[in-house]
């Protein structure tokens, strides 16, 4: 007994969660929660956490890093955070920074009210709409008028009170929902964290940065921390001398701007975009250069059959919604079906992991195998189970029959988890589902099966599953990723930071829109979005169709395709093509940064061909120099945005 308890210490590191860090993330949660509404929703500056990048998350952690220990910690050296503090500190910020503005917050304050406000004689909302909404989801006087969602919308004086009252039952009961998707989305990260980073060994990207930072983090100037390397400041310059120059122009006109992005809408039927993200082409550059190929390659391919459609008029005619490749009927369920299969064979290849979780959990088999996890693998099952009854019956109640309440739960979590895999494995900061839950459900079931009140169920929960260039998921994994098998109970964290944010990041948002009116913070979030919503919700209770047997066809060409890659991938060694591309290649993210992958797939094929070993080292450190510059030079901005309340000082977009 003793030696296995000895054992099981060995493989059981200390744990980087200490009641420091735990007090240190949460009050960065706070704070992010804080930031995220101000500097996106009033500010208008840089884009710092709308993508899956979390680039504010980061940019906040490299201040902890040069100022808290490089500058701090060398006059109080108890103030210095270890490294597995800081990794237990950045998954928080990773989580928070999911949550505050584009991943949850915004859109949630906008989609419960947008339908009262935006109701006019022209779209008849009042009486096509409203009888299907769940009246207890949106903050609605006491006597059921509208009067709190006017003021809003339109702002109150300096000296009236916030209606803080009507919020509070509505956010109570969409805090059980986000809470039951969070824990789904956690404890689902919790239990993969092992297959995929130590049998898989997925890139992971977007968490290379915040591990050098957290590496360095003991002695930032001194080697081997990546904080000492000319290269790694050389990178950081590009990008940083550019967002300077912009913003610099944005105060003052004369002085030159530098341009980043280009249209061609006149070469061919759809518009090619010509855009730099000097943090794509190093996150690109940090994935395998087969993967790179396959989302360049593979989009050109795309774009060239979707001109040939448009040309001809070949392209079906289908109400999807918008986002991903909904504009392409054809491509967005031949995607949907490549992302079933992807998820499908993604599973059975972890098969023996997932046996080995669930007898863990049970109590047979290798009881330690959740040493050094997330959390206890019995914890994560529980609370994975209880997170989706949960979302269920929230939905159900809302208006969706209980089978297809179950089946939209689950749908909208496989593609939350194809999206997560993806990005893990492939690096696309910025990128969205081909085809998002809502859509999927009409067209497979049909909203006339799916009833007008289900409709409206689905149509308010756009707020947490439709524009998704950010996810706690795939925070979560990344965040998970650092720990090395020292992240015991950093479940519970994030769980906790993940509400933290939620309270502040609401509270801010509501607190802006009375003080300085809700359709002035954001035409996107607050008008053109959730128009789009709900017309799409109203035409679908007007004209109740039938489940299209059409995209269930291009659904099986899809999910044939990728089988065919897949078995392609597994069997022969010399096959270009990685599958995951085909899962992006009509995404209209995809169509924006294919440049950006191909100079960042092309500058790699250069540096291995002619460097080696040692050259991809130096050039590693180059570009994740120049995706922190990018995030840096935008954070920079933003706190002198703030100082001088200069608004619409926008440095990157992307």
């Amino acid at each position: 007994m003793a030696d296995q308890a000895n054992a099981q210490d060995v493989d059981s590191p200390p744990s980087a969660l200490t009641f420091r860090a735990v007090v240190v993330g949460s009050a960065m949660c706070g704070l992010i929660g804080f930031l995220g509404p101000y500097w996106n929703l009033y500010l208008h500056s840089s884009s710092l956490f709308l993508d899956y990048s979390v680039a504010g998350a980061v940019f906040l952690l490299f201040l902890l890093v040069i100022l808290g220990n490089g500058l701090l910690g060398r006059l109080w050296p108890r103030l210095i955070l270890t490294p597995q503090e800081l990794v237990a500190i950045t998954a928080m910020m990773l989580v928070a920074g999911a949550i505050t503005t584009m991943g949850l917050a915004s859109y949630l304050a906008s989609n419960i009210t947008a339908p009262y406000y935006l109701a006019s004689h022209e779209n008849d909302w009042n009486i096509a709409l409203w009888p299907h909404l769940a009246r207890w989801a949106s903050p609605l006087d006491p006597d059921g008028k509208t009067q709190a969602i006017s003021k809003f919308f339109l702002g109150i004086g300096p000296d009236e009170p916030i209606p803080w009252r009507p919020w509070l039952r509505p956010m109570l009961l969409w805090g059980v929902l986000v809470g039951g998707l969070y824990a789904c989305m956690t404890s689902l990260m919790a239990i993969m964290r092992k297959q995929w980073v130590e049998h898989e060994h997925l890139s992971f990207p977007i968490a290379q940065v915040p591990g050098e930072l957290c590496a360095a983090s003991a002695s930032p100037w001194r080697r081997p921390s990546i904080l000492v390397s000319l290269a790694f400041w050389a990178g950081f310059a590009v990008p940083f001398a550019v967002g300077c120059l912009n913003a610099l122009h944005n105060y003052f006109p004369g002085v030159p701007g530098v341009t980043v992005s280009r249209t061609i809408t006149d070469f061919a039927p759809l518009t090619i975009w010509l855009y730099l993200s000097f943090a794509m082409i190093g996150f690109t550059f940090l994935i395998p250069n087969r993967v790179a190929f396959s989302l360049w390659f593979l989009q050109m391919v795309s774009f060239a059959v979707r001109c040939y459609m448009k040309t001809y008029g070949l392209e079906m005619q289908e109400n999807l919604a918008a986002y991903g490749a909904s504009g392409y009927p054809i491509m967005a369920h031949q995607a949907m079906g490549g992302m079933l299969v992807f998820i499908g064979t993604g599973m059975w290849f972890s098969r023996q992991h997932l046996k080995r979780v669930l007898a863990c959990a049970l109590g047979y088999g290798d009881r330690s195998y959740d040493s050094g996890e997330p959390s206890s693998y019995r914890l994560a099952l529980i609370l994975l189970c209880t997170g989706f009854v949960t979302m269920v019956v929230w939905i159900w109640q809302a208006g969706l029959p209980l089978p297809y309440s179950m089946a939209f739960v689950l749908a909208a979590l496989l593609i939350f988890y194809g999206l997560t895999r993806v990005v893990a494995q492939c690096g696309l900061a910025v990128t969205i589902a081909p085809l998002i839950a809502p859509g999927f459900m009409t067209s497979t079931v049909g909203s006339a099966n799916l009833t007008a009140d289900g409709v409206g169920a689905l149509a308010i929960s756009w707020t947490w599953c439709s524009d998704i260039r950010t996810t706690v998921m795939s925070s979560a994994a990344h965040g998970m990723n650092l720990t090395h098998r020292r992240g015991r109970h950093l479940l519970l964290a994030l769980l906790l930071g993940a509400g933290i944010t939620f309270a502040v990041a609401m509270t801010m948002t509501i607190y802006l829109g009375y003080r300085h009116g809700a359709a002035n913070l954001g035409q996107w979030y607050f008008v053109l979005g959730p128009d789009h919503v709900y017309t799409w919700a109203t035409r679908h209770i007007s004209e109740a169709s039938a489940p299209n047997l059409t995209g269930y066809l291009w659904t099986g060409v899809g999910a044939a395709i990728m089988g065919l890659l897949v078995l392609a991938q597994r069997s022969l060694f010399w096959w270009p093509i990685h599958p995951v591309g085909f899962l992006m290649c009509s995404v209209f993210w995809t169509d924006v940064l294919w440049l950006s992958i191909f100079l960042a797939w092309l500058a790699k094929l250069i540096v291995v061909q002619f460097g080696g070993v040692r050259g991809y080292r130096g050039a590693r450190r180059f570009f994740l120099g120049m995706i922190l510059g990018q995030f840096s030079v935008a954070g920079f901005w933003c706190i002198v945005d703030t100082v001088t309340q200069k608004v619409g000082n926008s440095v990157f977009w992307i």
